[in-house]
């Protein structure tokens, strides 16, 4: 939770269902309100609405990448700290990570997952 008892949000984009919804059980349990999208453009039209605390994408998504999907956060109002972990299939795709907090090769463990999570931005709570 934050300072105003608010739950903290992590908006998670990923083409492949399985493994959006898989991530979101393991976030959800840890204490995290999620935000799921298909595609990048999705999450961009999501964060219009509201930023999330932290951004989880795949790289590789139908519409918008996600080194595309976080330069069109960046340019949002209060997009431009929001952490970002960048989740591949493809270990070569770590050179696309100028505008990112964290690269996760797939496929990744639930802990190595959690872990970056509360690195990034707490255990559910906003740093000070």
């Amino acid at each position: 939770m934050d300072d105003q008892g608010n739950t903290m949000k992590v908006l998670i984009a990923d083409d492949d269902p399985i493994i959006r919804m898989t991530y979101a059980d393991i976030i959800s349990d840890n204490g995290y309100d999620v935000i799921v999208c298909s595609n990048g453009q999705e999450a961009v039209k999501q964060c219009r609405r509201a930023l999330p605390d932290l951004l989880i994408l795949d790289i590789h998504m139908p519409e918008l990448s996600g080194p595309d999907t976080v330069h069109a956060i960046r340019k949002l109002p209060g997009g431009n700290g929001i952490p970002v972990i960048m989740i591949s299939g493809d270990p070569a795709d770590r050179k696309m990570l100028a505008d990112t907090d964290c690269f996760l090769h797939k496929p990744i463990s639930m802990d190595d997952l959690s872990a970056n999570i509360a690195r990034l931005i707490g255990h559910k709570h906003k740093s000070a």
